[in-house]
């Protein structure tokens, strides 16, 4: 006697929503990204020139006070090429006004003439200074994720995707092959500082 045949399974609808909701995630990821890589002021965010530049704004606050001249100094004497550039930059715009400069600028300057400088450091690999803005962004862009969609930042699941793991294919629209393992590692220097509430990002995309 023949065996009954048995019904074909059919695919399981539970799965479907979670696959629904990752490519809106995912959606969501790119046009965020999109949005930050438009608000530099001298490039997009994700690059190094704007990154260099942001610090540089933030190092030349120190020119302001005393000791902040004074460790932009000591910075610099050590071969810190951003605290170089501060100071040159700020010598030279003193010396166009024909304003003369504070002690600590004007011992940096006979530090230069006295050849007392070291030279800027070299680098072997990718230079932090250079992935600031990058990191900020690329936190921000999980946060966003998790608040507007609930997903976990990290961890691996066969059902579920993290956020860290959607945001890292999300870069790939720029070029930009982080991988999960680094938007994990950015998430856990900056996560901490970014909003994940879901009424903070709703009410961004409404």
């Amino acid at each position: 006697m023949a065996k009954p045949k048995r019904e074909p399974k059919l695919p399981m609808v539970a799965n479907l929503p979670a696959t629904v909701e990752e490519a809106d995630a995912l959606l969501f990821a790119r046009d965020l990204i999109a949005r930050l890589g438009g608000a530099g002021d001298v490039g997009s965010p994700f690059e190094a020139a704007e990154s260099r530049h942001v610090l540089r704004k933030f190092l030349g606050g120190a020119l302001q006070t005393t000791q902040g001249r004074l460790w932009l100094v000591k910075q610099a004497q050590n071969g810190e090429e951003e605290s170089q550039i501060i100071l040159r930059e700020a010598l030279l715009e003193m010396e166009s006004r024909h304003v003369e400069p504070p002690k600590e600028l004007g011992f940096y300057r006979m530090l230069l003439v006295s050849g007392d400088i070291a030279p800027p450091l070299r680098w072997a690999g990718p230079k932090k200074k250079n992935e600031i803005t990058r990191n900020i962004c690329v936190a921000m862009v999980v946060a966003g994720v998790v608040g507007r969609f609930g997903l976990k930042p990290t961890g691996r699941s066969a059902r579920r995707r993290s956020a860290c793991s959607i945001v890292a294919e999300a870069l790939e629209a720029i070029r930009m092959r982080l991988g999960y393992e680094a938007v994990k590692s950015i998430w856990a220097t900056y996560g901490h500082l970014m909003p994940t509430e879901r009424g903070f990002w709703n009410s961004l995309y409404t």
